[in-house]
């Protein structure tokens, strides 16, 4: 089965090599190679090149890179159980529902509570910066989130008749709003069941960003900035 198809784009292009193998090329020299099962094999970026090591089952394992440095994962039943991030071991536990639960990292500890519907809620203790808590709306969407920083980010969604999407992001610091963004989601007319995604407008201070993608694969093909 056919995983990829060659793909040319204004952020570099995908292309298969006479031995099979998939390749994404950037201009700026970086470079993502896959394997026929579509799993990353080689990346490399800002001079460094990092190999990826799997399981027999396909889970990733091991991360290698030029320089000598090396991340392990040790994984089961599809979740991660440990990692060993150069000098440091993360471990997870997780509930019978494979909820995480607890991480730790260097004898620090973090829990995290959810909802009944199994949305992530709340992170104790949290980082200067990190998420507080989570609040969601009744279809599952998160509509507010607390940061340590006494930042706070607002949600709103919304459709028109053409079932098009808009998000409405607020961020508000010190209880002044400090950054607004508004993102368009434009869908094509098909049904239902087949829409894809056309456009995506995405409004921040003024300014405004125009994604395109293409109405057959959903391929994003062009972005476009609009005059002030």
């Amino acid at each position: 089965m056919r995983i990829f198809e060659p793909f040319e784009g204004n952020y570099g292009q995908l292309v298969q090599d006479p031995s099979g193998k998939w390749i994404w090329l950037k201009g700026d020299g970086e470079q993502i190679e896959f394997d026929s099962q579509g799993r990353i094999q080689v990346s490399s970026m800002d001079g460094e090149k990092w190999k990826y090591l799997y399981s027999p089952n396909g889970l990733l394992m091991q991360l290698k890179n030029s320089k000598g440095a090396s991340i392990s994962l040790r994984s089961f039943h599809h979740r991660i159980d440990s990692l060993n991030w150069f000098d440091h071991k993360i471990e997870f536990k997780y509930d019978s529902e494979n909820l995480l639960q607890v991480s730790s990292q260097d004898l620090n500890f973090e829990t995290y509570s959810y909802d009944r519907f199994n949305n992530l809620t709340q992170i104790r203790p949290v980082g200067p910066s990190g998420i507080e808590s989570l609040t969601y709306d009744d279809y599952d969407r998160v509509i507010g989130a607390r940061l340590k920083n006494k930042c706070s980010h607002k949600f709103q969604y919304s459709k028109n008749q053409n079932q098009d999407l808009k998000v409405l992001s607020e961020k508000f610091c010190l209880g002044r709003t400090n950054q607004k963004m508004a993102f368009n989601f434009s869908f094509s007319e098909k049904n239902q069941a087949h829409r894809t995604l056309q456009s995506l407008r995405i409004e921040v201070a003024e300014k405004k960003r125009n994604l395109y993608f293409d109405s057959q694969t959903g391929k994003a093909f062009n972005l476009t900035a609009e005059k002030e």
